[in-house]
């Protein structure tokens, strides 16, 4: 949540020194959380939807290549902390400590991630596909609104 308000406005300086910010109302961030039995719900929406798809595959490859930059610098007993970027970390956090992480974006209208952790983990669980990505087409949202306008919303 604190890189929405904060790196999403740029205020990564703020971030760095602390300092509380009260972004405007064009601005604003909703967050949410919620529990059961099961697991714990966090969501966090913008309304802008800057974030896009590419921007964000580009975050996850450098996070994966400042990994492997790292780990070799491990190996080799050399300094790793030039490879400790804070762009993307995290999503890097968020996606490795939850069980299931979404990004959904809707370009120039919101961007939304949602993460779920399970309070007991599952040994069937696989870890490793906790990803998804979607980004709306408002093209195709289009196309859809006029198909149900045509043929009745039930039709679909």
């Amino acid at each position: 949540a604190h890189n929405a308000i904060y790196h999403a406005h740029g205020y990564k300086k703020q971030k760095k020194l602390g300092i509380p910010i009260a972004l405007p109302n064009e601005n604003k961030i909703l967050i949410r959380y919620a529990m059961d039995d099961e697991k714990i719900g966090v969501s966090i929406t913008d309304f802008q939807g800057k974030l896009t798809l590419t921007r964000v595959l580009k975050s996850l490859k450098d996070i994966l290549d400042n990994n492997e930059k790292m780990i070799q610098a491990l190996k080799a007993g050399e300094d790793f902390t030039p490879y400790i970027k804070e762009d993307g970390r995290g999503f890097q956090i968020a996606i490795e400590t939850s069980d299931e992480f979404y990004i959904n974006i809707k370009p120039n209208k919101t961007t939304q991630i949602v993460f779920l952790i399970w309070l007991e983990k599952k040994k069937d669980r696989d870890s490793s596909n906790n990803l998804y990505i979607r980004e709306f087409c408002q093209k195709l949202s289009h196309q859809v609104n006029m198909a149900e306008t045509k043929l009745g919303k039930n039709s679909i």
